[in-house]
């Protein structure tokens, strides 16, 4: 009778130990597959996102891609509407999905590039392939517009550029406005954006490490073509509460101004 019990804790550890194995090795392995499958799950097509949308979000689908020196276009189908975006040169593909928030809409736009009027287009400054963000609420403070401002939110840089030749930092600008309103002025700064061919002109935006009341950057409207990072001189008239439509609208913008690259020190 012992002996038949002794066979049988024999037989028994037999039995148990792969069991024991068995439950180790899945557990060891469902901690490698768990991550695994979460990655999987973000790179999906359902484009699974762990963080709080915006819900101004545009979901559109591209139609078709042209690319020119100064913008990509893209043919986008959104629901069941069809229209050209301009956004900045990117590598985009037809039948990709693409998200937007920041769209200006303009109308009997005229591309030098293509040579071609288009009867409706948007002027995207926030495309991707990913759903947009919530943004934070600092960066959604804007100065506010009797009509609802729909400028691209600026970020300040760490900039530092000395007025000279008779120029006036930006934080005087903001200032004094009232002062230099309708007057020509002379300003120094760094391009920190730069949109071609809007409504016949191009936009720069430049900053130069000054502020007034929260007021860093100052925008241009200029014929000149100049590129993001280049130190320039600025000489335009500049006017306030300029009113472009389309939401568009500036406290103080600096219109028809020259354009000059500095020499890099």
């Amino acid at each position: 009778m012992t002996l038949c019990l002794k066979w049988k804790n024999i037989l028994f550890l037999k039995l148990e130990i792969p069991i024991v194995l068995q439950l180790i090795l899945a557990m060891k392995y469902t901690l490698y597959i768990l991550p695994l499958l979460f990655i999987i799950s973000c790179r999906s097509g359902n484009e699974k996102v762990y963080y709080d949308i915006d819900p101004n979000n545009r979901k559109v689908e591209a139609l078709e891609i042209i690319q020119t020196t100064a913008y990509t276009y893209i043919k986008a189908k959104e629901n069941r509407d069809t229209y050209w975006m301009a956004v900045s040169l990117m590598d985009a593909n037809s039948g990709d999905t693409y998200y937007f928030t920041d769209a200006m809409e303009m109308n009997n736009f005229y591309s030098k590039d293509l040579d071609r009027t288009f009867d409706k287009i948007y002027f995207v400054s926030n495309i991707s392939n990913r759903p947009i963000p919530v943004q934070s609420q600092a960066s959604m403070e804007m100065p506010t517009s009797p009509h609802g401002d729909m400028k691209p939110v600026s970020t300040k840089k760490d900039i530092n550029i000395e007025a000279h030749d008779g120029s006036i930092t930006i934080a005087d600008l903001y200032a004094n406005k009232q002062a230099y309103a309708d007057q020509i002025v002379s300003v120094v700064g760094e391009v920190t954006r730069f949109n071609p061919e809007i409504m016949q002109r191009n936009w720069v935006h430049i900053q130069d490490g000054t502020e007034s009341d929260g007021n860093y950057d100052l925008t241009i409207t200029t014929l000149d073509y100049v590129q993001v990072g280049d130190k320039v001189l600025v000489k335009g008239r500049l006017f306030m509460d300029k009113d472009f439509g389309s939401g568009y609208y500036y406290d103080v913008i600096v219109e028809d101004a020259s354009v000059s690259k500095m020499v890099r020190q």
